[in-house]
């Protein structure tokens, strides 16, 4: 038997997730697929809006956040996986805000909540995902300091919210190019 990929297998599963998070909030779902049914109509959960963005970008941070921190490999790996939990994780929360929002506010309103909640959630993952690479920070040996490169025995609380805003700065600029130009 071959194996074939299902492209729709990660939307149904973040469909299926939100239709059990939303009776919870007294919202009555269900998913069929990768469609969530509600009274008023249907949301569908699209291979488009994956939160593969999410999952790249975590990726990412991971890898830098490892090496920032001087970070060993087993626990960079560990990492990485915490990312990709705390991505997952927060694209159901996305996915369960916005359909919760068109059932009490109507689907016109979840349109222009979708890029907000996506970026909100983005950067709440990546401000978690600094707090955790914080506390599996490596100390630098003494000789193997450089007198020319700034080391941190400790990282504050503003100092990762910073590093955290910096980059949701950049993403959201680079977004609102991107939009201004089409």
């Amino acid at each position: 038997m071959k194996w074939v990929a299902n492209p729709t297998f990660a939307s149904e599963r973040r469909a299926n997730a939100t239709a059990e998070i939303l009776p919870w909030f007294d919202v009555p779902a269900q998913a069929a697929g990768n469609i969530i049914r509600l009274p008023a109509g249907r949301v569908g959960v699209d291979e488009a809006c994956s939160g593969i963005r999410g999952l790249q970008g975590t990726l990412m941070v991971s890898l830098f956040l490892g090496e920032f921190f001087h970070i060993n490999v087993l626990k960079r790996f560990a990492l990485v996986g915490i990312g990709c939990v705390l991505t997952l994780f927060f694209d159901v929360v996305r996915v369960s805000v916005l359909v919760y929002v068109a059932y009490t506010r109507g689907f016109e309103v979840m349109a222009k909540w979708h890029d907000p909640v996506e970026w909100s959630v983005l950067s709440i993952s990546m401000v978690l995902l600094c707090l955790v690479a914080s506390t599996m920070r490596q100390p630098v040996a003494a000789d193997h300091r450089d007198k020319n490169i700034v080391h941190f025995k400790t990282l504050s609380i503003p100092l990762v919210l910073g590093l955290g805003g910096w980059i949701s700065f950049f993403i959201l600029g680079t977004e609102i190019w991107y939009r201004s130009r089409d």
